[in-house]
């Protein structure tokens, strides 16, 4: 059986090296991007979930949102937000019409907890 693509991106290397040590632990293959640029060229390797940071350098991550609406191969990719301060509220009008499935703040969640939410959304899918 392959293992689910997630693609992850997120502009801190530490943060990085983390979610994807945690996510390869959990079973799945890890697909790096640094910033929006990085993600929308990377979608080429087909992930099966996008974790998304919003804060990036180059093209942010709600550019990146914005782009992915615009290719109707890929807006069908469930994508989770992992920031560390804006509120779902303050994005609202930039998520609408995405695949946003899951938001979350930093210094709120654990590694695990967004794990487990993948799994669940990954579940749902097949």
């Amino acid at each position: 059986m392959k293992k689910p693509k997630i693609l992850v991106i997120e502009d801190e290397v530490n943060v990085l090296k983390a979610i994807k040590n945690k996510l390869e632990l959990s079973g799945y293959h890890v697909i790096e991007a640094t910033n929006g640029a990085e993600g929308l060229a990377a979608l080429d390797k087909k992930p099966d979930f996008i974790l998304l940071d919003l804060y990036l350098p180059h093209m942010d991550g709600l550019e990146f949102l914005e782009q992915i609406k615009k290719r109707p191969a890929y807006k069908d990719i469930p994508i989770a937000i992992v920031t560390v301060s804006r509120g779902k509220a303050e994005i609202a009008e930039t998520i609408a019409g995405s695949n946003v499935v899951a938001f979350f703040i930093k210094s709120d969640v654990r590694l695990n907890e967004i794990v487990e939410k993948i799994k669940e959304i990954l579940s749902q899918k097949t």
